[in-house]
């Protein structure tokens, strides 16, 4: 697949008891006239381990796989609810969570071959991918 240079790329994580419910994770990116032009969602974990942040982290570095396995070196701006990824990912908090440190270094690494930016935004600018996190 042939992506334009410069996207968006949206995430949301949930999980129906936090912790050890169902995690689901969701994903979308968007071109510069903001149409969809990928996306994903689906059960990330059951039980003790899943949480609201790992279907959170699950998002962000299943997006960037998806990016990278379609090499895309381009312009990626990061878009989610999450106040704790974006702030890990951006580097203003440590993450100390054993569970989220593997996603934190995969998406960094796979992050070295393109320009970035992550920014918080309201979950009202984020209802798709909220609504497709939620695993039944």
């Amino acid at each position: 697949m042939k992506l334009p240079n410069s996207i968006k790329l949206y995430f949301d994580g949930s999980c129906t008891k936090n912790p050890g419910g169902i995690a689901g994770f969701s994903w979308r990116i968007l071109d510069d006239c903001d149409i969809e032009i990928a996306q994903n969602n689906g059960e990330v974990c059951r039980g003790p381990n899943a949480t609201n942040n790992i279907g959170e982290w699950h998002a962000v570095l299943d997006g960037l796989k998806f990016l990278a396995e379609n090499n895309f070196t381009g312009q990626v701006e990061i878009l989610g609810d999450s106040q704790l990824v974006i702030c890990q990912l951006s580097g203003s908090y440590k993450v100390r969570k054993e569970t989220l440190i593997p996603y934190h270094n995969e998406s960094k690494k796979i992050l070295e071959t393109m320009k970035w930016s992550a920014e918080w935004i309201p979950r009202e600018q984020n209802e798709e991918c909220d609504k497709r996190s939620k695993v039944k």
